[in-house]
């Protein structure tokens, strides 16, 4: 209890962690996609977490990781919480696009679960139109022969971009709303232990949180040769098709 009470009195509790493989003095938006990014959907917000693993496992290349808090007068939403924001958020998610073709946007109280589960930001739709073509994008990726350079290189980057623009179509709405940020489960489903669901805070407001405190500097070299490899890649050089 004691121990609890330090951590909370320290200000450890209040860190976000974010991982990357670019070293940066401050937060910018939209965030300028690096060589390994190219052609992937940017985003409008700034993610964080209070999992350190989580963020870690974003900058698995470079290895870099920072930390950062946010200001006291940060408006943020929280969307495991039923209020009447959320509620309106959820109803403007369920107008998107994705959102009528997400199971778990059917309803408010299926919605707020998914949230806090964090299995609302895993991409899932019943629409046989659009699973038909992520599974088509998949096999095109790992076809090496039927279909032309210019497919491949598309598919690759459909495969990548279907679960970033619906991860950008749950949480955008928050902006829209008015608030600074928008907080929400997520699933990690990389560890060995198995899945563990995380929370995450997502920033559209980089004055509401403090500059990057690097715990780990992203090392540049590795991040370099890790470039270099993906270069030699047919698929990687697709981006700016």
């Amino acid at each position: 209890m004691g121990q609890a009470k330090r951590r909370t009195m320290s200000g450890e509790m209040d860190l976000w962690f974010h991982g990357t493989n670019e070293f940066f003095s401050s937060w910018l938006l939209p965030a300028p996609l690096s060589a390994g990014n190219t052609g992937l959907f940017s985003h409008s917000f700034i993610s964080l977490s209070r999992d350190r693993a989580l963020a870690e496992g974003a900058g698995d290349i470079a290895g870099g990781l920072c930390s950062a808090t946010l200001t006291k007068d940060a408006r943020v939403l929280d969307l495991r919480k039923k209020s009447p924001d959320s509620m309106r958020h959820w109803e403007m998610v369920r107008e998107t696009e994705f959102g009528q073709k997400h199971p778990l946007v059917s309803d408010y109280n299926t919605w707020e679960k998914g949230c806090q589960s964090g299995e609302i930001l895993i991409f899932r739709t019943e629409d046989q139109q659009y699973e038909d073509k992520l599974l088509k994008a998949e096999k095109i990726v790992k076809s090496t022969s039927g279909y032309t350079l210019q497919e491949r290189q598309k598919a690759f980057l459909d495969v990548q971009n279907f679960p970033r623009e619906w991860i950008e179509s749950v949480i955008a709405p928050g902006k829209q709303l008015g608030y600074d940020a928008v907080i929400c489960s997520e699933i990690d489903r990389t560890r060995a232990s198995g899945r563990k669901t995380c929370t995450n805070l997502y920033v559209f407001n980089t004055n509401v949180i403090s500059a990057p405190s690097w715990i780990q500097k992203p090392d540049m070299l590795a991040y370099e040769m890790a470039i270099k490899e993906l270069k030699r890649s047919d698929l990687f050089s697709t981006s700016s098709n």
